[in-house]
């Protein structure tokens, strides 16, 4: 699915747990990657240190040995600043990489002020899909096989952004995975303002467009496909479900207007990236 990849590394407490996750990326079909460290303008002022830029080698040297003893292909590493998710994409678009990997704390819905740095920025501005990899902070175990694609919930608006997010989710089959969820959230204020048919028959047309996606992803031998429609909060009701359901992967669109006119997935997306317990893989509009 995703062969060459870039994973973001920053300088914090969490960056060797983000790589020690990055095994599991090799179920997703990753055979190539490139280890990025991220210097802040803060941590620019640090490196007329000679001992920090030491320190800087020394960490990629240490990061690049856990990924290749994980089986990984690490092509090279970098040291980048300035304008970064600038230059990364231009980095993705030049050498053909696919995918973007960042590492998040998970916050809570009032901590948005918390959640910032790259993973931020790379989150809201890059062109290539982005996988967000929840870190602890705490000493990790090996994770079990097939972590990631033991259960995917993908969350639609039935936007342009939210079909290619689809795509991708057909291409994640071939990832031996377990069981898909697919759930659309009705947002009673939107309804209320922007449409005059009642809650039921807006529930009926909903489903009947996840049974039809339902029917895509049959052709694909997924042994287990649920349809949810649910109501009220977005974030909180996919939250819910990712807990009480054990997902253990969210894939969708990062942008998307979908039966209403109001931007749903752009919010939302930023939101589980933030707050998700499991990881979450957006997938961006195409750009004119």
């Amino acid at each position: 699915m995703f062969n060459k990849v870039i994973i973001v590394a920053e300088i914090s407490f969490n960056e060797e747990e983000l790589v020690k996750k990055a095994r599991q990326l090799k179920e997703l079909g990753v055979k190539e990657c490139l280890l990025i460290q991220c210097v802040t303008s803060y941590e620019e002022m640090s490196l007329v240190s000679f001992h920090f830029s030491d320190f800087l080698k020394e960490n990629l040297d240490r990061q690049i040995k856990i990924l290749m003893e994980v089986g990984l292909v690490v092509k090279s590493k970098r040291l980048i600043d300035g304008d970064i998710v600038k230059q990364i994409n231009k980095i993705g678009a030049s050498e053909g990489y696919e995918l973007i990997v960042v590492g998040s704390a998970r916050h809570t819905m009032v901590g948005e002020f918390l959640f910032g740095g790259v993973s931020y920025d790379v989150i809201h501005k890059t062109n290539l899909p982005v996988f967000v990899i929840r870190t602890t902070g705490e000493a990790q175990k090996d994770d079990e096989p097939g972590e990631y694609t033991r259960h995917i919930l993908f969350p639609t608006d039935f936007s342009d952004n939210a079909n290619l997010a689809f795509e991708k989710l057909k291409e994640l089959t071939k990832c031996d995975v377990e069981k898909i969820t697919l759930v659309h959230v009705i947002k009673q204020s939107w309804l209320e303002e922007y449409l005059s048919k009642p809650v039921d028959d807006f529930k009926a047309l909903a489903l009947e467009k996840l049974e039809e996606l339902k029917q895509e992803l049959c052709r694909y031998n997924v042994p287990n496909i649920e349809v949810k429609v649910a109501y009220g909060s977005p974030t909180q009701e996919l939250l819910k479900i990712i807990d009480e359901d054990n997902v253990t992967m969210v894939i969708m669109g990062s942008q998307g207007r979908g039966f209403v006119k109001e931007i749903y997935l752009g919010s939302v997306s930023h939101h589980l990236s933030r707050t998700s317990s499991c990881p979450v893989l957006l997938i961006p509009a195409k750009r004119d």
